[in-house]
């Protein structure tokens, strides 16, 4: 690290660690995110009557590190009435629930998974631990208010009122609490998703941040 040219963390919090933790040269330290191919992800939405079904929407691999058993808890306990619960993971999960659907064997990138994003109203991932999440990218890209723990990196992803919610691992309150509030107002909803859609259009767009990246890179080589 202490003899690298250039260093491209993802987030602050692997940059901090860098200069701290491993004695990197602060000004070789660039932070410039993942992105994404935000054409493929744009989607129309409109505000939804408050009788309509809201959908929930959670992708983990691992789903017990993700997070998923608290969203199965909440499903569980919850007294409201108008959701479904989608859990996307490459585990098998028991579920009898019939407002809950697993999907399994779905991977990155994959139609059918675009698809759930598109619609979603509210993506949930109260993830007990992670560096950052590029799925909490992707449901921003669909214009989805994301509720996500703040762990790691990702405190760096959602700006907290305003695109979404951030809550701390495994507080299941903090989660009942942003969640039922989102079920409950499709404007906050609306207001937030779009929020978080020009916020990746800002700050997330794959093309421009890999330019930038290059144009980081020519400068030290050239140097």
């Amino acid at each position: 690290y202490r003899n690298a040219a250039a260093l491209f963390p993802w987030s602050n919090w692997a940059a901090d660690s860098m200069i701290n933790d491993y004695g990197a040269d602060p000004s070789r330290v660039h932070v410039i995110p993942p992105g994404v191919v935000i054409d493929d992800w744009a989607t129309d939405r409109s505000i939804k009557n408050p009788s309509e079904k809201v959908h929930i929407l959670f992708v983990g691999g691992e789903f017990f590190r993700k997070g998923g058993d608290l969203l199965l808890d909440w499903a569980a306990t919850t007294k409201l009435k108008n959701w479904h619960l989608h859990l996307v993971t490459q585990r098998k999960v028991i579920n009898t629930d019939t407002r809950v659907t697993v999907h399994n064997g779905l991977s990155p990138n994959d139609p059918a998974l675009m698809q759930l994003f598109r619609d979603a109203d509210i993506f949930a991932l109260p993830t007990r631990g992670d560096c950052y999440s590029i799925a909490a990218i992707e449901a921003m890209a669909t214009g989805l208010p994301v509720i996500l723990s703040l762990t790691g990196g990702t405190g760096d992803i959602i700006r907290d009122g305003v695109t979404g919610y951030l809550i701390e691992p495994e507080n299941v309150v903090d989660l009942k609490e942003k969640l039922e509030t989102l079920i409950a107002d499709p404007e906050a909803r609306f207001s937030m998703g779009l929020a978080a859609r020009q916020d990746v259009e800002a700050r997330y767009d794959a093309t421009r941040n890999i330019q930038q990246t290059l144009t980081i890179m020519r400068k030290t080589l050239g140097q």
